[in-house]
């Protein structure tokens, strides 16, 4: 009898815990969500767009990630980065990307990153997850280690596009395609 208490009181704890697990896992996929997307627009303040000229907005796109989208945009509503207005271009799509100002790239498994190729000459930001990212063909791949969000950045790619880092910028990060 004693026995079945005890194995009782264990799944009942188990269950109880369940919830709470869930919701740990939903907030903490939400504070990355909203890490990449302060990430993304932190990184604009710290970029010079050699081509891309100083008038207009400043375009933020996200492709393959709503959520990131959604928080980029609660993120960026009202403000301005460089003197400039920042706004997210909803919904966008591959041909409209040479558009953007700084590309958020999440999922894109329908036809892999070969359109990062295409953006290479661009002066598009393009930034994506994982370190892998950057060595792949994107510029700034973010990571995390140790516990903390990092970046890698791709210095022949944005060199290439014409895209300059401040030296504060660089000085955080892991330099790869740097010859």
């Amino acid at each position: 009898m004693l026995r079945r208490v005890a194995v009782l009181g264990f799944a009942l704890a188990t269950i109880g815990l369940l919830p709470v697990s869930a919701a740990s896992q939903e907030r903490r996929a939400a504070t990355e969500t909203a890490l990449h997307a302060a990430f993304v627009y932190n990184f604009a303040k710290f970029v010079d767009w050699e081509g891309a000229g100083s008038a207009g907005p400043l375009r933020f796109c996200v492709l393959g990630d709503e959520a990131v989208e959604e928080a980029l945009g609660q993120l960026v509503v009202g403000s301005s980065v460089q003197g400039r207005l920042a706004t997210v271009v909803r919904d966008v799509n591959r041909n409209q990307l040479s558009a953007c100002h700084v590309l958020y790239v999440g999922d894109v498994t329908v036809g892999g990153e070969a359109f990062l190729n295409d953006l290479s000459r661009r002066p598009v930001l393009t930034v994506g997850n994982g370190k892998g990212f950057a060595e792949r063909g994107g510029m700034i791949g973010l990571f995390v280690e140790g516990g903390h969000m990092q970046f890698a950045v791709n210095l022949n790619l944005t060199r290439r596009a014409g895209i300059t880092l401040s030296s504060q910028l660089l000085s955080l990060a892991t330099i790869v395609g740097d010859e």
